[in-house]
């Protein structure tokens, strides 16, 4: 059964012409499915040949339709309840008692986020009030502390709820400037350049701080390179002024839900690299209903504790020899696992796992321990919660994948007609070239192919290959 938005005509063709399909087959419960949860973007004209579709081919009312539809719904909700209920359990039971998460789970639990968002957030803080003055060596560079964090879920999930209580933790305890919601690169320079390169950025939906506008042309750009903390950051700006920026270290949390992370954010953010920066958090439904959410006041001041001592750190972090050899092992089963992976997205995602976990791993025993030598028990609590957040990553990695790829071929079907609906292969791939390598264009020309948006035709001679669109009359 298909599930993207570029089979919907043709699922609607095949579905036409037939009659008195079975009910009990699993091609009429993904039907119920694709009603109850059609693809962004499919607009409601192709919903309703669809739905006529469906009740031709299984002989069935609407009414009847959305009669199953809202009991399976129900149990569907109550699924994903229990769901939530067990991850939470299996999340909670990785983490040291009487450590810093424990105490955090204890300071958020009146507050209808997820755990995995608290938990991950918190690591967010403690980066913040570190900055850049511990760090652990890798031979040419240095992993700092500073924690970039994508909370991904549904609307009601309260992600921005999650980063509020960071963002006023930080304010309260003035660890460091905080960034607005939007911004663009020139003033984003502008405050590195006075109040330095520490510096906390809230981002409560991750696609308007990078929006679409003309003036944030660069942004993504800027901040792939400001992610990776360099010592010294030189820019000249479009309007010819330079810009000096000195010991970055930038914590990041934000927001958004899988849609408007894949179709409403630029390119960059999708396919340079920007996205493994990032630990991504997706989570789907949460167990929490509180009429008046609060925190605990008395874990409260076990936090507070815990972020003074953290700001008298300072010095290189190493690592205890059973905990190094313990994170060799790991390392190279990681990467045997990369390398079974078949979806590129997130193989460039999972990438950077192992300068996560150090990182992780360096704050939880900061936090914990105080000593400047990491643990094997803060190194495997820390791989528990890598392991918890991309046990989920498929699901947001098949919507960016899908999303790319629909917007791919949208473009090289733009671009040939702006050619007359048809083209030699070079000139297409030509016009196409400042968005596709060669590689992706072929990608994209044999799912056109197989979509029968396009066809491909030889010359008289046999020499040139000639794309031309399904129903466009031949140039």
């Amino acid at each position: 059964m298909p599930d993207t938005i570029e089979q919907v005509d043709r699922l609607i063709s095949l579905l036409s012409n037939k009659h008195g399909l079975s009910r009990d087959t699993e091609v009429f419960k993904r039907c119920l499915d694709w009603v109850g949860h059609f693809p962004n973007g499919v607009e409601a004209g192709k919903k309703r040949r669809f739905l006529d579709a469906v009740c031709g081919a299984f002989s069935i009312s609407e009414a009847e339709i959305y009669g199953l539809l809202t009991h399976t719904m129900g149990a569907h909700q109550h699924t994903l309840a229990q769901t939530a209920s067990n991850e939470e359990t299996a999340l909670e039971a990785g983490v040291k008692q009487g450590g810093w998460l424990a105490n955090y789970i204890t300071y958020t639990k009146h507050i209808e986020s997820p755990m995995a968002y608290h938990l991950f957030a918190s690591l967010c803080l403690l980066g913040t009030s570190l900055g850049r003055r511990v760090w652990i060596a890798k031979g040419p560079f240095q992993i700092f502390p500073n924690y970039c964090v994508l909370l991904i879920g549904p609307p009601a999930l309260k992600k921005t709820s999650c980063a509020d209580i960071i963002k006023r933790l930080i304010r309260e305890k003035n660890l460091c400037p905080i960034f607005p919601d939007q911004i663009t690169p020139e003033a984003i320079l502008d405050a590195l350049e006075e109040l330095g390169g520490h510096q906390f950025i809230y981002a409560g939906e991750l696609s308007v701080f990078f929006g679409k506008q003309r003036y944030n042309e660069g942004l993504a750009t800027l901040m792939l390179r400001l992610l990776d903390s360099p010592d010294v950051f030189v820019k000249r700006t479009k309007t010819g002024s330079i810009h000096t920026v000195t010991d970055v270290a930038l914590t990041v949390i934000g927001a958004s839900t899988p849609s408007l992370l894949a179709t409403a954010t630029p390119e960059q953010l999708t396919s340079s690299g920007f996205l493994s920066r990032f630990l991504m958090v997706v989570e789907t439904h949460s167990i929490r209903e509180f009429w008046t959410p609060y925190v605990d006041t008395r874990a409260e001041h076990k936090i507070f504790e815990t972020l003074n001592e953290m700001q008298c750190q300072g010095g290189t972090i190493d690592y205890e020899k059973s905990a190094a050899v313990w994170g060799s092992e790991w390392y190279h089963q990681h990467k045997k696992d990369l390398e079974a992976l078949d979806n590129d997205t997130t193989v460039e995602i999972r990438s950077r796992t192992p300068f996560h976990l150090e990182r992780t791993a360096m704050l939880l025993h900061l936090a914990d321990h105080g000593s400047h030598a990491i643990c094997v028990g803060c190194m495997e609590q820390a791989a528990h919660l890598l392991s918890y957040a991309e046990r989920k990553l498929p699901t947001i990695t098949k919507t960016i994948t899908s999303t790319i790829q629909s917007q791919d071929a949208d473009y090289i079907m733009q671009q040939l007609r702006k050619l007359g609906g048809t083209a030699p292969h070079s000139r297409l791939l030509q016009y196409c070239s400042s968005r596709l390598d060669a590689e992706r264009f072929k990608k994209m020309i044999g799912t056109l192919k197989e979509q029968e948006k396009l066809e491909e035709r030889k010359t008289p001679n046999g020499v040139l290959r000639v794309y031309v669109l399904r129903g466009e009359q031949d140039a």
